[in-house]
C-alpha cells in the first residue's frame, strides 16, 4: 500500500458519535468536513469528544475512511457542541392573513367547544335537539357528577367532560339538565 498524497488524505478532528457494537462513528474534521468511519486502527475506548486522525483513501469507491490515534499515542479531548433543535414551522404575517375568520354575514357562527378559542365571542348552544340529544359544547349538569360540557350525544347516552374530574364520562341523556346562561 503506497502513501502517496493522491490516494490518502489525513485530517485531524473530533469524534461526534461512535457505536462500538457496529464499529461505526462520525468525525468532524478541524476543516469543518464530516467523515463517517467504519474501521479504527490502533484506537481503543473510542468516545465522543476524542481527538483523532482520519485517513481517507479516495482511490476506492466509496472512499475508505479509517479513524487513527493521534501521533505518539496522545489522547486529547475536545468539547462537542450539541446541535440546536430544529425550529418548528414559522407563521408569517402573510400566512396568518390568509386564515381570516369568516365574517358573520357570510356564515353563521359555529359553536366553540371547551378548550378552543375564538376571535369573536360566541355563546355555546344551550338546547336539546329534536331527537333528545344535546348539541356539542352545551353546558350541562348531572346530579352526582356536577357540571360539564357535552362532547358527544345521542338520544340515550351522552359523553360529558366533567369539570370536577377533568375527564370524560358517559351518562344517560335523561339524567342531564342544561345550564342557562346568567346573562
Amino acid at each position: 500500500m503506497s502513501d502517496s498524497s493522491d490516494e490518502h488524505e489525513v485530517h485531524a478532528g473530533t469524534v461526534l458519535w461512535y457505536r462500538p457494537e457496529k464499529g461505526q462513528g462520525a468525525v468532524k474534521a478541524d476543516s469543518g468536513r464530516h467523515f463517517r468511519f467504519e474501521r479504527t486502527e490502533g484506537l481503543h475506548d473510542v468516545v465522543k469528544g476524542l481527538r483523532v486522525l482520519v485517513r481517507v483513501d479516495s482511490s476506492s469507491s466509496p472512499p475508505d475512511v479509517v479513524a487513527l490515534p493521534l501521533p505518539h499515542g496522545r489522547r486529547e479531548y475536545a468539547e462537542v457542541a450539541v446541535a440546536a433543535p430544529k425550529p418548528g414551522p414559522r407563521t408569517t404575517p402573510a400566512s396568518s392573513a390568509r386564515r381570516k375568520a369568516p365574517s358573520s354575514a357570510s356564515k353563521p357562527a359555529q359553536p366553540v367547544g371547551p378548550g378552543r378559542r375564538s376571535s369573536t365571542r360566541v355563546a355555546a348552544p344551550k338546547k336539546q335537539l329534536p331527537n333528545g340529544a344535546f348539541q356539542v359544547g352545551t353546558a350541562v349538569r348531572h346530579e352526582s357528577h356536577g357540571q360539564g360540557f357535552v362532547v358527544l350525544s345521542t338520544r340515550s347516552i351522552t359523553r360529558v367532560k366533567f369539570m370536577a374530574y377533568g375527564e370524560e364520562r358517559q351518562v344517560r341523556t335523561a339524567d342531564l339538565q342544561t345550564l342557562e346562561s346568567s346573562g
